[in-house]
C-alpha cells in the first residue's frame, strides 16, 4: 500500500509540475505577468500555510522547522522574479510583504562550514556551505506572515 501511495504522490507531483510549467509559460508568452506573478506567490504562500500549519509546534516539528528555514533563497529569487512586473500596484504591494518575509529570513542565526570535496568511487559528494536555522520566535513569526500575505493575496483583484 505505501508504494502505491508513493507510485501515486510521484505521478501527482509530475502531472502538477507539467501543468504549473505550462501555465507559466503561456502566460510569458501571453504577457500576463500579474497573473503570473499571482500564480507564482499563491502557489509558495500557500504550501508554506499548509506546511506550517500542519507541524505539530516548534520543538515537536523539526523537519518542518528545517525546511521553513530553507525557504530563504525561494523567497529571494520570487522578489527577483516581481521584479519585473514593479509597473503594477497590486504586485508591488505583494513584493513589499515578501520583502518583510525576507526581512525576518535575515535575523536566522547561520553557521559556515568550509566547502569540502570527499571522493568515493566514482561519486564526489561537496559538504559545507551555509546552514541556518530559524529560532522559535522566527518561526512563529513566519508563520504570522505567511498568514498575513495569504489573506492580502486573497483579496486582491487581478487584471485578466
Amino acid at each position: 500500500v505505501a508504494s502505491k501511495q508513493k507510485d501515486n504522490l510521484e505521478a501527482l507531483l509530475w502531472v502538477s509540475n507539467d501543468l504549473y510549467l505550462s501555465c507559466f509559460n503561456d502566460f510569458q508568452k501571453r504577457e500576463k505577468g500579474e497573473l503570473l506573478s499571482f500564480m507564482m506567490m499563491g502557489e509558495w504562500v500557500e504550501s508554506m500555510h499548509l506546511i506550517l500549519n500542519s507541524s505539530k509546534s516548534y520543538k515537536k516539528s523539526p523537519k518542518i522547522v528545517a525546511y521553513a528555514s530553507r525557504q530563504k533563497i525561494v523567497v529571494e529569487n520570487l522578489i527577483g522574479f516581481l521584479l519585473d512586473y514593479q509597473d503594477i500596484p497590486s504586485v508591488v504591494e505583494a513584493t513589499s510583504k515578501l520583502g518583510e518575509v525576507l526581512a525576518l529570513y535575515d535575523l536566522m542565526e547561520c553557521d559556515f562550514n568550509p566547502t569540502t570535496l570527499k571522493v568515493k568511487g566514482n561519486h564526489t559528494r561537496i559538504q559545507g556551505g551555509t546552514s541556518c536555522h530559524l529560532s522559535e520566535d522566527l518561526y512563529v513569526n513566519l508563520g504570522i506572515l505567511i498568514d498575513d500575505l495569504r489573506s492580502q493575496l486573497t483579496q486582491i483583484k487581478a487584471h485578466a
